[in-house]
């Protein structure tokens, strides 16, 4: 495996595809206007040998800005692919149950509303490690995945789920069409806002899908990270947040239409929406675009004030964590490394001053060190081991799962600290 080199913040930056700070990713408007600016931090799940701990840290710039045209939340660079979702990409869904059973049971959801059986296929984008295909396939349905990520890609192979290994967009589209790819069914899991140019994503999905096809696509809802001040779900990955104002326009713009949507509580507060060639909205689109216009989500001034928001939360957090700190009490994160970590460590400016453990549950992280403040990743056992008084769970979307697995831990006095969408201490 081909290890990352440091690089120096210059040639970062210069390395970094940098769109024009006037045009947007999706419309190419000229609108955009900056809500909160991170400076620069790390990738996430970029993590580190002890060997290269003396090398000059990898980071890249995080803008988030806004454009009033398409009415779009994006970030203003992008980090290249092969940085993000290279050899070393160490995020596995399947080591989430919480993901196990919310896909688990979209899968049955899904099987069921479109009558899928043996002769239909299911093609999933950003299939990761096969674990929803997975269920399908235990249906006796056929499955195609679509993961850029080695990894990920070659264990849901090996676990029997047939996985290209690449980018989905409209040329990938093209060769699967060519060569007699039509799917009853397309997936995508928190995936369309990872891309960056959804038109692109979009267009793909026009030219492979069924004349009758559907696609159902999940991920963050950007009025629950507003609203709910979610800023640790910004993050490099993250490169659009999209309104379903934001993403009718976009999924019209290439004649698809979005006729059914569902609120889904996984990451923080995602929408599911159903996609096909038709324009059927159901009430739930209706309504919500209608509470949408209300607030005014296509418009700058409901984003205005969200960095001095944001600002406020992370006195608060660090507050707390000072106070703990200088009653000599001992603190420990949960969820090192992943996206939402990366943002809430290094924009509070977590280091071994104020954390003293850092654990995560996927064993492909342990050993190794976060970027920056170089604090090393233990396995989760370790805070029974060490009893830290408290503990900042990083990955708050998973509190309950997390919490549930480190009953021990709790009965043994342990306390959690969740720190979003309300600090609290369980």
């Amino acid at each position: 495996m081909q290890e990352r080199r440091g690089y120096d913040n210059h040639e970062l930056h210069a390395n970094s595809e940098k769109i024009d700070s006037k045009h947007c990713r999706l419309c190419e408007g000229n609108e955009l206007k900056i809500v909160l600016d991170y400076g620069s931090i790390p990738v996430a799940d970029v993590l580190l040998k002890e060997k290269q701990l003396n090398d000059p840290p990898i980071v890249f710039p995080l803008t988030l800005a806004f454009c009033e045209n398409c009415a779009t939340l994006q970030l203003t660079d992008c980090v290249p692919m092969d940085v993000m979702y290279g050899d070393d990409y160490l995020y596995y869904s399947s080591k989430f149950e919480t993901l196990i059973d919310h896909y688990g049971a979209s899968a049955g959801l899904l099987i069921k509303k479109y009558g899928l059986h043996a002769d239909s296929l299911v093609m999933e984008i950003a299939s990761n490690d096969g674990y929803m295909l997975q269920a399908f396939k235990n249906k006796g349905i056929p499955v195609l995945g679509v993961d850029p990520a080695p990894g990920p890609a070659n264990a849901a192979i090996q676990r029997g789920i047939p996985t290209i290994i690449e980018f989905f967009n409209k040329d990938l589209a093209e060769r699967l069409r060519s060569k007699g790819y039509s799917p009853d069914l397309i997936t995508a899991n928190n995936l369309i806002n990872l891309i960056p140019y959804p038109k692109d994503f979009v267009e793909g999905l026009s030219l492979i899908m069924k004349p009758d096809g559907h696609a159902v696509i999940e991920g963050n809802y950007m009025v629950n990270l507003i609203s709910g001040c979610e800023f640790d779900m910004i993050f490099h990955s993250n490169l659009c947040y999209f309104s379903l104002t934001a993403l009718s326009r976009l999924f019209r713009s290439q004649n698809l239409y979005i006729n059914e949507v569902v609120e889904t509580p996984v990451f923080g507060g995602s929408l599911r929406i159903f996609v096909g060639r038709k324009d059927e909205p159901e009430q739930s689109v209706k309504r919500m675009l209608e509470e949408e216009k209300s607030l005014g989500v296509d418009q700058y001034r409901y984003y205005k004030n969200f960095a001095e928001r944001v600002e406020k939360k992370k006195e608060d957090v660090l507050k707390l964590l000072k106070n703990l700190k200088s009653e000599n009490r001992r603190i420990a994160v949960y969820g090192a490394a992943g996206g939402m970590a990366t943002t809430m460590m290094n924009y509070l400016g977590l280091d071994k001053q104020l954390v003293d453990i850092a654990v995560d549950g996927n064993n492909n992280k342990h050993g190794l060190y976060m970027p920056v403040n170089k604090i090393k990743i233990e396995p989760t056992d370790r805070l029974l081991e060490e009893m830290p008084e408290y503990t900042l769970i990083l990955a708050w979307n998973y509190a309950d799962e997390i919490i549930r697995q480190q009953k021990e831990y709790r009965d043994a006095g342990g306390k959690f600290i969740i720190p979003l969408p309300d600090l609290k201490i369980i």
